[in-house]
């Protein structure tokens, strides 16, 4: 088998497979448009993005700190 041959043979087999899987994807199209319709658009809503997040709410900080005594902590 010559190089020529051999390329020739690669073309007609990637021609085959190409034309196999154009045939089996549009088929599937097809099964599926009759099965399931064509589905409405989504709302508008879906599109939008969300409302913003409100700011986070402040935290105050105590005036008193409650000291722990020494001899609590060693207990």
């Amino acid at each position: 088998m010559t190089k020529t041959d051999a390329t020739c043979r690669a073309l007609i087999a990637l021609a085959v497979g190409l034309v196999l899987g154009l045939y089996v994807g549009w088929s599937q199209a097809v099964w599926y448009y009759e099965e399931y319709g064509r589905e409405e658009p989504a709302p508008r809503a879906m599109y939008e993005p969300p409302p913003p997040l409100p700011p986070p709410a402040r935290v105050e900080r105590l005036e008193e700190v409650e000291e722990i005594e020494p001899e609590r902590v060693e207990q």
